[in-house]
C-alpha cells in the first residue's frame, strides 16, 4: 500500500490522557503511517514532550513536530495549511489529538485509493461520545457518494473532517486550506475540491470515535460559525453550484439551527448532519 502522512494540529494546552489514547490509536493501525506530522504554534511543556517521545520510541514510525509560532492564534486553517505542506507522503490522513481511529481505520481508506486511482478524498463515518470513549451518544454518518455528497455540500458538510485522507496534490491544486478562515475552513475546502470536479467518497462505516464533549451543541452556536456558513452558501449561489431556491431552503434551515434552543440543535444535529 501507498505509503501516507497523518496530519495532526498539537495544542499546547491538550488534555494528555486525551493525547495519549489518540496517539497510540494511530500507532496501533493495521497499516501504520509512514509518519505523523504535529503542528506546534505555542510552546508545549516538558511532561507533554515526554509523553509523545516515549510513545514514539520504537514505534517503527517517524514523527516529525514542525514549530511555528507565527501561527498562534491564527486559527487551525493557517495551522493545516502549513502542515500540508510539510508531509512528504502523497496520501494525508487527518486527525485530532482528542479523537480515537479505529485499529483499520486507515487501511481501510488506502484500500480505496487503491481500488479507485481517480479518488482524490475518502473519509466515513464517526462514532460521537462525550466524555467515556465507551459510551456512543450518536453515529454521525455522511453521503457514501460523490451525486450524494454534492448534494449535502448545499446544505451541511458532507465529510466528518478528522476522519478524511486525502491527495496531497489535489489539496495544494485547489488551494489548500485558507488561512483567511477561522471557521468552516474544512467546509470551505471539501468545496473547492467537489466543485473542482474531483473525486470523492465517504465509506458507510464508522472510522473513528469523535470526542465532541458535553458542550459540544453549545459550542456550535458560534456566530462567526455561522455567518461563514451563510457566506460560503451565497458564493455557491453565485457560482452556480446552487440553484436560487435551494439557496433560500438552505439558507432558512441554517438560520433556522443557528437560533433554536441548544436542547433542540442536539436533535437537529442528529436528524441534519449538521
Amino acid at each position: 500500500m501507498e505509503k501516507y502522512s497523518v496530519l495532526m494540529p498539537l495544542w499546547y494546552k491538550e488534555n494528555l490522557d486525551y493525547l495519549k489514547t489518540s496517539l497510540l490509536s494511530i500507532l496501533a493501525q493495521t497499516v501504520k503511517p509512514d509518519e505523523v506530522v504535529m503542528i506546534e504554534d505555542h510552546p508545549i511543556g516538558e511532561e507533554m514532550k515526554d509523553l509523545i517521545d516515549s510513545l514514539f520510541h520504537n514505534s517503527g514510525v517517524e514523527l516529525n513536530i514542525y514549530e511555528n509560532f507565527e501561527l498562534d492564534g491564527k486559527g487551525l486553517s493557517s495551522i493545516l495549511n502549513y502542515g500540508v505542506t510539510k508531509c512528504r507522503n502523497p496520501l494525508i490522513a487527518r486527525m485530532d489529538t482528542d479523537d480515537i481511529a479505529y485499529p483499520d481505520r486507515c487501511e481501510a481508506e488506502l484500500k480505496e485509493f487503491e481500488a479507485d486511482g481517480e479518488l482524490a478524498l475518502v473519509g466515513g463515518y464517526a462514532d460521537e461520545f462525550d466524555d467515556d470513549p465507551e459510551k456512543i451518544q450518536a453515529v454521525h454518518s455522511v453521503p457514501r457518494g460523490i451525486d450524494e455528497i454534492k448534494k449535502r455540500m448545499k446544505f451541511t458538510n458532507p465529510f466528518n473532517h478528522p476522519t478524511v485522507m486525502f491527495k496531497k496534490e489535489v489539496i495544494l491544486a485547489c488551494g489548500n486550506y485558507d488561512p483567511a478562515l477561522k471557521k468552516n475552513e474544512d467546509y470551505e475546502l471539501w468545496y473547492r475540491v467537489v466543485s473542482g470536479g474531483y473525486k470523492c467518497k465517504n465509506i458507510g462505516r464508522s472510522l473513528l470515535k469523535f470526542r465532541r464533549g458535553a458542550s459540544f451543541n453549545k459550542r456550535r452556536k458560534n456566530r462567526e460559525q455561522h455567518n461563514g456558513k451563510i457566506e460560503l452558501k451565497r458564493r455557491m449561489l453565485k457560482e452556480g453550484y446552487m440553484s436560487r431556491f435551494e439557496y433560500i431552503v438552505s439558507y432558512t434551515i441554517e438560520k433556522a439551527y443557528f437560533l433554536m434552543p441548544t436542547g433542540i440543535r442536539k436533535f437537529a444535529f442528529k436528524l441534519l448532519g449538521k
